[in-house]
């Protein structure tokens, strides 16, 4: 069985997400939900299946997931519609249309502020 190494640390994080192809307009958002999150991407839980390699736009609302869970320990987001804003490129999928899809985005493009923000949410102790 083969380590496998990853360059951020994930968190289950369970919040509304809306992803589209780049390039088409917001009407064709796809709702989704994360399935964990770090500073270098997410895991999403998705009906419609994106092919690997296709860069998506995404909006990440902070506030639908509750709580972000780190290790054991509970950690509040902060309220006020914190939404991040990014665009990135599908990396995995996995799934069926019968059960859905998990699509895995890294991050390729992210407002500063967004990515401290989620930086400063994924460290709180």
């Amino acid at each position: 069985m083969t380590e496998e190494k990853r360059e951020y640390r994930r968190f289950p994080a369970a919040a509304v997400v809306e992803i589209r192809l780049e390039g088409q307009s917001g009407d064709a958002a796809e709702p989704a939900e994360s399935l964990n999150v770090s500073s270098g991407g997410l895991l999403l839980s998705a009906n419609e299946k994106l092919p690997i390699g296709d860069r998506v736009a995404l909006r990440l609302d902070l506030d639908s997931a509750g709580e972000l869970v780190k290790g054991s320990e509970p950690h509040g987001l902060p309220a006020g519609g914190r939404i991040i804003e990014a665009s990135g490129r599908v990396v995995r999928v996995k799934g069926a249309p019968e059960i859905g899809f998990e699509i895995a985005i890294a991050f390729e493009n992210i407002n500063p502020g967004d990515a401290e923000a989620l930086d400063m949410i994924l460290r709180k102790d």
